[in-house]
């Protein structure tokens, strides 16, 4: 009963997850809103059940971001799925709301930082220098 239940619940955040990004790539003004809820289905999975198991949860998101759209969606899968995994692990182990707000923060400065380097490194350009 427990693992259908958690299959069934995984399924129901990607498709959650699927929709968001869905109106986030082609719904111009709608995207904004969509925006603030991209990190929810990751937050609810991950307060829920095993760090493991949300790793698996993030797979399938970057899965269904390339299917839904095109390989430019994965940075987005990344940084919200990794993102709403920190948090919703914070939520699980109780951690204090300081160590929530700053686990949360870091991570989403590391993966923008890790993000520009991958762009430097795949394009070779780098957009803060004057060409």
């Amino acid at each position: 009963m427990g693992k259908s239940k958690m299959l069934t619940e995984g399924a129901l955040m990607l498709a959650v997850f699927a929709i968001l990004l869905f109106i986030y790539n082609y719904i111009p003004l709608l995207s904004i809103v969509s925006v603030l809820f991209l990190l929810l289905p990751f937050i609810l999975y991950s307060a829920k059940y095993p760090f493991k198991h949300a790793l698996v949860l993030l797979i399938g998101s970057i899965l269904i971001s390339v299917l839904l759209g095109s390989l430019f969606l994965i940075p987005v899968a990344l940084i919200y799925g990794t993102t709403g995994i920190a948090i919703g692990y914070c939520i699980r182990t109780k951690k204090s709301k300081f160590v929530l707000y700053m686990s949360a923060s870091i991570l989403f400065l590391l993966n923008a930082i890790l993000q520009y380097i991958a762009f430097i490194v795949l394009f070779n350009k780098n957009i803060l220098k004057k060409y």
